[in-house]
C-alpha cells in the first residue's frame, strides 16, 4: 500500500492509505460527484474521458461505468450529502475530504475481500445505513477490479460463448 500519490505521512493525505490504482480513482470520482451536485452532464463525460486517458479503452470505460453506479448509490443513500473536492479546483489537488477517504477506504477493503473492514467502511460512509445498492455497486466494482492474492486467476478455462434468443 502507498499513501495517495506517494505523499508524506503528514498533511491531509495521512488519513488515506491506498494503492496507486485506488489513488488514481479520485479524479474520476470527483467528476462523477460534481456532475450530480452541479447537474452538469458534461462532467460525467469528463469522468469517462479521464478514466480512458489513464487506463485506456478496455479498462477506462468499465472503471468509469462501475464507479458511476457506486457514486449514484452513495449519493442517493446520503440524500445528496456527499462532499468531494471539485475536479477543476487546482488549489485542492493536495487535499482530500472525509467523504473521499470513506469512499476510497470502502473500495480498498472490498477489493481485498476484507469483509469486516469493508462492512465498517460501508457503515461509516453511509452513516449506519447498510444500503444494499451501495454494497452491490461497491462489490461489483471490487469484483471486477479485485486485488486479491498474487497470481490468482479468475478463470483458467476457455471463454464460453452462448447464444441468447
Amino acid at each position: 500500500m502507498t499513501r495517495l500519490k506517494d505523499r508524506s505521512a503528514s498533511g491531509p493525505f495521512a488519513k488515506l492509505i491506498c494503492d496507486s490504482f485506488e489513488a488514481d480513482l479520485l479524479p474520476v470520482l470527483r467528476c462523477l460527484v460534481a456532475s450530480l451536485s452541479t447537474a452538469d452532464p458534461t462532467l460525467w463525460q469528463k469522468a469517462t474521458s479521464k478514466s480512458i486517458e489513464h487506463w485506456g479503452d478496455a479498462l477506462g470505460h468499465p472503471i468509469a461505468h462501475r464507479l458511476g453506479h457506486l457514486v449514484i448509490a452513495v449519493y442517493r443513500c446520503r440524500e445528496g450529502k456527499l462532499e468531494l473536492q471539485q475536479p477543476w479546483a487546482k488549489d485542492h489537488d493536495d487535499a482530500v475530504t472525509d467523504d473521499e477517504v470513506k469512499l476510497i477506504t470502502m473500495l480498498h477493503h472490498m477489493r481485498r475481500d476484507e469483509v469486516a473492514d469493508a462492512r465498517r467502511a460501508v457503515d461509516d460512509l453511509t452513516f449506519g445505513i447498510m444500503d444494499p445498492d451501495v454494497i452491490r455497486a461497491g462489490l461489483s466494482f471490487a469484483t471486477r477490479f479485485s486485488c486479491g492474492r498474487q497470481g490468482q486467476q479468475r478463470s483458467t478455462g476457455a471463454p464460453k460463448l452462448s447464444v441468447v434468443s
